[in-house]
């Protein structure tokens, strides 16, 4: 699952409702880089990228549901 595969609806309320990181780490989780990697990437740590990545998820929750 690519960015780009992700209903319409979720992708712009990712673009409103998350911060620039959250939209970074999750833009690259879905497209298939690991929390590791994307840490390594985004010069963070793993556990800060799996924490951008939970809060994003957390947060399109509800749009997802609705898609």
């Amino acid at each position: 699952m690519g960015w780009s595969s992700l209903p319409i609806e979720v992708r712009e309320a990712a673009e409103r409702e998350l911060t620039r990181k959250q939209l970074d780490v999750l833009k690259l989780w879905t497209s298939g880089y690991s929390t590791r990697r994307i840490g390594l990437m985004l010069g963070v740590s793993e556990a800060t990228a799996r924490a951008h990545r939970d809060r994003a998820l957390q947060k399109l929750k509800p749009y997802m549901e609705a898609a």
